[in-house]
């Protein structure tokens, strides 16, 4: 027990979902410029969102309640039915938010993966195209626009996609990959059978949809599930104006209290009350409190710079920046480049640049201009000698054209037969050292010679090597065509 103490540790409860006053009450959106009223806005707008692609997918998951009747058997209530993958979804979009802030991340590509995370969560998973192309549907019924499927081989489908994929990593990272959402539906229901109200369908029904409305406020933020129930019964009774034990108060046995009844109710009721805003202004909000953002980050880049610069020069305030002294700011700039250019003129003989190219092309010609004018002299003093001595035996000379042959030089300088030459010393180098410590290796003429001898001993390579190669084109042709055959099907599907 010290050492657990002593030392963090990672807890995963339910009790976790519960957040603190403190941070309820900042959240980065209003950090960020956000007034409350416009928060609340797109809480409720991404939670309907939610709730009608919810049922355009027809999420299947059902929670049913049932009611015993006085003669003992049971009757299901197909009314109070709820969505459990909408419920969560909502939920999770509400968590998530108080972590980031709406001017940040996109409250529509938020709420489309919040869809498609909630349906693998409650095992009814959706397909990511389906989901997109659900918001993509309900976008533009609000705009008036008429209904068009989105393109699936476009660019904006992709980028949809990518977008809806990175959002679901960040909302499991953002919540700890702790997603599990308990919802008081079946607490309703258990909590009705207690009080004997199971037969009226009526409060079944109110108390339902108050907890189906309840999930667009914070309340599932601040109060555990089983007080949420006890605060739809008690509202709906109310307003029902139906009896309740009240000495002491039912909800007491659930550990409720009578502040927590009504401040949970006072939130759902206030629900009703906020008036219907057009997505469009809630986004040009958005933008004008981001392009704000963007300026006062730029400003501050800007002082951040300049403040630098100030306590630079009172740090140096003799050396100006262009002597490059110490102190100077371009000083550690100077450094870099006369770096560069000491590497630079250290590699010049190494490289194949143009310059260098060109200048030992001069000096190829250079050389030959010298060697045909040794050349001619030489070719006159012969010349010379011999009609002045023809008398006298001499050997046979060769020719001035061969003469100047074998004095040109063999090749230019960086020329791939002195690489060739280069390569051809350098490899006899190795043998000889290779022999000098008595390492020997196999020619490859060697390892040829041995696989012709096995192949040849080979019966069954040599009866067989032509039918497994025809084989082997048949079941490649075959492929080809399954391949060719899967793409038309899937193509006609479409």
């Amino acid at each position: 027990m010290a050492a657990a103490s002593e030392y963090s540790s990672v807890v995963l409860s339910l009790e976790n979902t519960i957040y603190p006053e403190e941070k309820l009450r900042d959240t980065p959106s209003q950090l960020d410029g956000l007034s409350k009223e416009m928060e609340t806005n797109l809480r409720v707008v991404g939670c309907e969102y939610i709730q009608a692609s919810g049922i355009l997918l027809k999420l299947p998951q059902r929670l049913m309640c049932q009611s015993i009747k006085n003669d003992g058997r049971k009757s299901t209530h197909a009314a109070s039915t709820a969505k459990v993958a909408m419920a969560t979804a909502q939920v999770l979009y509400q968590r998530y938010y108080y972590s980031k802030s709406f001017v940040k991340y996109n409250y529509e590509i938020c709420a489309m993966a919040c869809v498609f995370l909630a349906a693998k969560i409650e095992e009814r998973p959706r397909r990511i195209r389906d989901v997109v192309n659900v918001f993509y549907h309900i976008r533009r019924k609000l705009n008036g626009m008429s209904d068009k499927v989105m393109d699936y081989m476009g660019a904006e489908y992709f980028n949809k996609k990518s977008e809806v994929i990175k959002a679901e990593r960040r909302i499991l990272k953002e919540l700890g990959f702790c997603v599990h959402v308990k919802h008081p539906h079946k607490c309703i229901v258990t909590y009705l059978k207690i009080l004997e109200c199971n037969n009226n369908t009526e409060l079944i029904q109110k108390a339902w949809n108050y907890m189906n409305d309840s999930l667009r406020t914070d309340v599932f933020m601040r109060y555990t599930p089983e007080t949420i129930a006890c605060a739809c019964i008690y509202l709906s009774a109310r307003q029902l104006g139906i009896g309740l034990p009240s000495n002491p108060p039912w909800y007491e046995v659930f550990d409720a209290t009578t502040k927590m009844m009504e401040r949970i109710s006072r939130t759902i009721l206030h629900l009703y009350t906020i008036p219907k805003v057009k997505v469009e202004d809630l986004e040009k909000e958005i933008d004008r409190i981001k392009k704000n953002l963007d300026e006062k980050r730029k400003k501050e880049k800007e002082l951040k710079q300049s403040g630098t610069a100030q306590t630079s020069a009172q740090a140096s305030p003799t050396d100006s920046p262009h002597n490059g002294q110490k102190g100077s700011p371009n000083k550690s700039k100077e450094l870099v480049r006369q770096a560069l250019h000491r590497i630079h003129e250290n590699n010049r003989d190494k490289t194949n640049h143009p310059d260098d190219r060109e200048r030992d092309r001069k000096k190829y010609d250079e050389k030959r201009d010298t060697s045909k004018s040794t050349d001619s002299t030489r070719s006159g003093s012969e010349s010379s000698s011999d009609s002045t001595d023809s008398s006298s035996p001499r050997k046979r000379s060769r020719s001035p054209v061969s003469r100047s042959r074998s004095s040109r030089p063999s090749s230019r300088p960086g020329s791939p037969s002195e690489d060739r030459h280069h390569s051809s010393n350098v490899n006899s180098r190795i043998e000889k050292a290779r022999e000098k410590a008595g390492i020997t290796f196999k020619k490859r003429s060697d390892y040829r010679r041995s696989r012709s001898r096995s192949r040849s001993r080979s019966p069954f390579k040599s009866r067989y090597r032509d039918s497994y190669r025809r084989d082997e084109r048949r079941r490649s042709r075959d492929r080809d065509r399954r391949d060719d055959r899967r793409r038309r099907d899937y193509y006609d599907r479409r």
